[in-house]
């Protein structure tokens, strides 16, 4: 109930007090898919909703530490939505993949910034590898939108949401997997021989 709210609150805010530039729509596909967009402010995400169609729903990851670190945002945040993904040092958020997964799975939009930060200077950063893991995993489409203008905002700006042509990748070819394979067990052969 809250996100179909949010929805309506986002097309009405957005389009009063900005003017933005949808591109690409028609390859938006129906049902799930691996949404990933270049990050250029908080806002992003508002601007995504405001473009793509209300169903199937957008899930985001946020990061546990500050946007779910009080009881009522730990209530409020799933109800919109958003899942939280701790950052372990490294380690990888078992719970929080697991959570992409489901969700592609049961035909959702999961929403991926796979820079995972935003920057203000608008050159694109390094990719995590994430996006590759839930791609080549999942077997969904990967929706590429890319946004230009969000870093700085105000009233009346104009901005642009370009919508890519949707595609799954090709998984890995077994003779490669073979090969790392192959390549494992030769060292293990040769650490056991010394």
């Amino acid at each position: 109930m809250l996100y179909a709210i949010l929805q309506v609150l986002v097309r009405v805010m957005v389009g009063v007090l900005f003017r933005v530039e949808v591109i690409g729509a028609e390859h938006i596909p129906e049902g799930g898919c691996l949404v990933v967009s270049n990050h250029l402010s908080w806002a992003d995400t508002v601007f995504i909703m405001y473009a793509l169609p209300r169903k199937p729903r957008i899930n985001t990851m946020a990061n546990a530490s500050t946007v779910f670190n009080t009881g009522f945002k730990r209530w409020l945040m799933p109800r919109l939505a958003v899942f939280p993904i701790r950052r372990n040092r490294g380690k990888l958020d078992e719970e929080a993949v697991n959570q992409v997964y489901l969700l592609l799975n049961s035909g959702e939009r999961v929403l991926i910034f796979p820079e995972g930060a935003y920057g203000r200077d608008g050159q694109l950063k390094p990719l995590k590898d994430g996006v590759g893991y839930f791609a080549l995993n999942s077997g969904q489409p990967l929706l590429p939108i890319l946004l230009t203008g969000t870093g700085r905002l105000r009233p009346f700006k104009r901005l642009t949401v370009e919508i890519g042509t949707p595609f799954i990748p090709d998984p890995p070819l077994l003779w490669e997997a073979k090969e790392r394979v192959g390549a494992v067990v030769e060292s293990v052969r040769g650490a056991l021989a010394r």
